[in-house]
């Protein structure tokens, strides 16, 4: 509901500017400006696909998010891009580490993928991913990123949580079930998390969900996923952001 407030006043400066008087609150002051870089003249094919990347996941930080990342060169996640790594807001990678499974051969769904960190830190031997976003350009960074590493077995879709019937994910996958969904910090930024929980058993037997949000908020997902899956098992308490510690919780859920 947030999200559409704001965009409903953006588009509206008289009633933004009424906002700002009885609220204090700029809505433009912290509104990314995006610029796009210009390969040099003579610029050999690696450095220009490095600036199309760059560029297209720069633009996913003019969203306004508050996951948005804007200090980062990658924005939310970090990529390994041609042997280097360009540094993002979360770890892909030290989140995996702590999965206790092995996607090879598996299919995956990632609801919520933003720039696709998470699949493409694990898709190398998957049989498929797929990977779900309401923002339009998280999706295009998919797509561009997953074309110029040539992740052959990757497919990314606009889905929105909210607003989208949940039964249409049957038909954004390859097969009818999924060997491993992921729903990472995505159920404190929606309103009907709650109904995709219980949507998820019918499509997949393992889940890996990660909470965030308030205490309050935490536990009732929590306890949303433990009335949909026989066996959830945590794997961290914290999640790591900025350097930062937080109150995020990571789970293992199936029904295996």
């Amino acid at each position: 509901m947030k999200k559409e407030i704001k965009k409903l006043l953006r588009k509206n400066k008289a009633v933004m500017r009424l906002f700002y008087q009885m609220t204090g609150i700029d809505l433009e002051k912290n509104k990314y400006e995006w610029k796009r870089s210009q390969p040099t003249n003579g610029a050999i094919p690696a450095d220009q696909r490095r600036i199309k990347i760059l560029n297209i996941l720069d633009f996913t930080k003019t969203s306004g998010n508050e996951y948005a990342a804007v200090k980062y060169p990658a924005g939310y996640h970090e990529i390994q891009f041609d042997g280097d790594l360009i540094p993002g807001q979360r770890s892909p990678r030290e989140r995996l580490d702590l999965v206790p499974l092995d996607f090879s051969g598996k299919s995956i769904l990632d609801i919520g993928c933003n720039q696709g960190g998470m699949i493409f830190g694990c898709c190398n031997n998957a049989k498929w991913a797929v990977g779900l976003d309401y923002d339009y350009r998280m999706i295009n960074a998919c797509n561009l990123i997953a074309r110029e590493l040539n992740h052959k077995n990757c497919s990314f879709f606009v889905f929105d949580i909210d607003r989208d019937p949940h039964v249409i994910i049957e038909d954004l996958i390859p097969e009818q079930k999924v060997d491993v969904v992921m729903l990472l910090s995505v159920c404190k930024w929606v309103e009907k998390w709650d109904n995709l929980i219980q949507f998820l058993p019918s499509i997949t037997s393992t889940l890996v969900f990660e909470s965030n949000g308030t205490d309050r908020e935490q536990t009732e997902q929590i306890e949303c996923v433990e009335r949909n899956f026989r066996e959830v098992r945590l794997l961290n308490d914290r999640g790591h952001q900025d350097g930062q510690r937080l109150k995020r919780k990571l789970f293992l859920a199936n029904n295996l």
